[in-house]
Parts: C-alpha cells; structure tokens; sequence
C-alpha cells in the first residue's frame, strides 16, 4: 500500500495569524500522534510570514480519513471556515511513488 501525502497551503490574513496559529500548532501535535500519520511538518514562506505550506504523510487514505474525524481537526477546520474570506485554503493529494512497487 502506498502512503498519502496531504499538501495544504495557506494565505491568512496578519489579524487572525496569532489564533489560527494556536488552532493550527493543536492540530499538528495530535495529529503527529496518530499511529497512521508518519509525518506533519509547518513551513512558512520567505518572502511571506502569512503564507504556510502544510505537509502531512499518511499511511493510507483510510488514516487521512481517520485524521479528519479527530475533533482537533474538526476544531481546527470550523475555525477557518467561520473566518469568511481571511484564509485562503488549498489542498492537493499525492502519492508517494517507491521503486519497488
């Protein structure tokens, strides 16, 4: 089976930065407890401090969905989508290709 790997951008606007960032860094710490997450990293753009790139490996896409039924991200996800317009949210999947398979 191949892993999932989840790849979030976000553009936020600097007047929500501090709560979105206690959300987001809630998130991160549980979901980096997840028998199935194999990695969560946060970067932030250069040449923008509001601009961040999430990068999530997932055993499979039953643990992306175990992940997203976790009520810290629930929490998390309500949370940007009451900001009406202040984040900008993008999301790709991809499949981590092995030469053995």
């Amino acid at each position: 089976m191949q892993n999932l790997v989840n790849l979030v951008s976000l553009k936020i606007n600097s007047d929500i930065k501090e709560e979105l960032l206690q959300k987001l860094w809630n998130n991160v710490h549980a979901t980096r407890k997840e028998t199935d997450c194999y990695q969560f990293e946060v970067s932030v753009s250069n040449e923008n401090p509001n601009e961040y790139i999430l990068y999530e490996v997932y055993k499979n896409k039953e643990a992306l969905e175990f992940h997203r039924t976790q009520s810290y991200f629930i929490e998390y996800l309500n949370f940007i989508e009451k900001l009406d317009g202040k984040v900008n949210r993008t999301f790709k999947q991809f499949t981590i290709l092995d030469q053995t398979d």
